[in-house]
C-alpha cells in the first residue's frame, strides 16, 4: 500500500470516530449564576428607569455661577473673605474692583 493510500484511509478512520458519540452538554453552576445575575440586572435597569423621576436632584447651590460677582463692603466682609479676594489678586479695599 502507499504512502498517500494510508493517509486517506487514516483520515477517514479519524473522521468516522470524530462523530460516532455525541457531545455531551450539561449544563453547570456557572450557568445558573450568569442567569440569576442577569435577571438581577434587568430588575435593576426597569427600576431605574421607572423611578428615576423621583429621585432628589442636585440644588442651585452646585450650579456655575451666572452674571457678575455680588458686590460686598469690604466691612462687611470677614477675614477669611479678605483673604479670598487677595488671593484672587483683587483688592479688598478697592470699591471698584468687585
Amino acid at each position: 500500500m502507499r504512502a498517500w493510500q494510508r493517509s486517506s484511509r487514516d483520515r477517514r478512520q479519524v473522521n468516522k470516530n470524530q462523530f460516532d458519540e455525541a457531545p455531551q452538554v450539561r449544563l453547570t453552576g456557572w450557568f445558573w449564576a450568569a442567569a440569576v445575575a442577569g435577571l438581577l440586572s434587568l430588575v435593576a435597569t426597569t427600576l431605574g428607569v421607572r423611578l428615576v423621576p423621583g429621585w432628589p436632584e442636585m440644588g442651585s447651590r452646585y450650579d456655575a455661577p451666572t452674571g457678575p460677582p455680588k458686590e460686598q463692603d469690604p466691612a462687611d466682609m470677614e477675614d477669611v473673605d479678605l483673604w479670598r479676594a487677595i488671593d484672587q489678586g483683587r483688592d479688598p479695599t478697592d470699591p471698584t474692583d468687585y
